[in-house]
């Protein structure tokens, strides 16, 4: 089951391109696989399997099958955007009030936050495409839409964006011509640091 690829962060070498910003939930990155022989079957994190006897990752998912379940699969079964689709692999974001960095407290809620569709060999959405699909789900919430310029990302390094504490996904073109890059806030990567630097 694909893993979902990591971001770089040189945002600066996409400035002036079209692109769809979502808001960076902190927690740990999900992946639930639909085949079309066996529906939704397999579930991991981004390095390894699990499932619902896992302690942590487990919690995710009652939530999946609440929130998602149904209606991805309807989607999936009835929206031409999947036509002869043999996999799905839905990515989300699992996350509660404390997580922070992948670290989580086991005994607080989780919710999970539905970010990106990879499809089969075709490889993921588009993010306009994404958004379209999927809109009337809980999905990650979109910043901005236009054309990336130092504007935007100063706007996310430098906090003043209330919705979101860690930062942004920014992302453009689509399937295999996607791009990805993250920018993350400055107050975020100092907490980071410190929390790192506690650890030592």
């Amino acid at each position: 089951m694909k893993s979902y690829p990591s971001i770089p962060d040189n945002y600066a070498d996409f400035y002036g391109r079209k692109c769809l910003a979502q808001v960076k939930y902190d927690g740990s990155n999900l992946r639930f696989l639909w085949t079309k022989k066996n529906g939704w079957c397999r579930y991991g994190t981004r390095t390894r399997l699990f499932d619902s006897t896992d302690e942590l990752y487990g919690q995710a998912l009652p939530i999946f099958e609440r929130k998602y379940k149904e209606q991805l699969t309807w989607i999936i079964r009835n929206n031409k955007e999947f036509d002869h689709a043999k996999e799905v692999i839905a990515f989300a974001e699992f996350f509660g009030p404390s997580s922070f960095a992948g670290e989580h407290r086991m005994d607080e809620p989780k919710d999970l936050k539905l970010f990106d569709v990879n499809i089969g060999t075709r490889g993921f959405m588009s993010p306009f495409v994404f958004r379209a699909t999927f809109k009337h789900l809980d999905i990650a919430e979109t910043l901005y839409e236009g054309i990336l310029d130092d504007v935007f990302a100063k706007r996310i390094r430098h906090g003043l964006e209330p919705r979101t504490f860690e930062g942004t996904i920014v992302k453009g073109g689509e399937l295999h011509k996607l791009w990805m890059v993250k920018i993350k806030s400055l107050v975020y990567l100092q907490k980071l640091g410190e929390q790192e630097r506690a650890k030592q």
